[in-house]
């Protein structure tokens, strides 16, 4: 839940002025950031994605909770595993 509340935090910063933002870096979570099974956010992710296209229905990222929603969360670090365990997956 935490998280979700968080996402209308990084929405509404999204909305200022470019230099009026808070950087992004400043919404990543070292907790999660050095706990996160990337490979099972990711995997869930990809599949969720694929069935809403085989389902011909659009991604509804309230329909499962995985990271891969929230980047802002993520480390540079952790964004760049998510690439490389992505490009393995697909």
């Amino acid at each position: 839940m935490a998280v979700k509340i968080l996402d209308f935090i990084v929405l509404a910063n999204d909305k200022k002025a470019h230099k009026e933002r808070v950087p992004y870096k400043d919404f990543n979570n070292d907790a999660i950031n050095n706990e996160v099974n990337l490979k099972q956010h990711l995997e869930a992710w990809i599949h969720l994605r694929e069935k809403c296209r085989r389902e011909n229905r659009p991604y509804d990222k309230n329909e499962l909770f995985t990271l891969c929603n929230y980047p802002w969360i993520l480390d540079a670090a952790n964004k760049a595993e998510m690439i490389k365990i992505q490009n393995k997956v697909s």
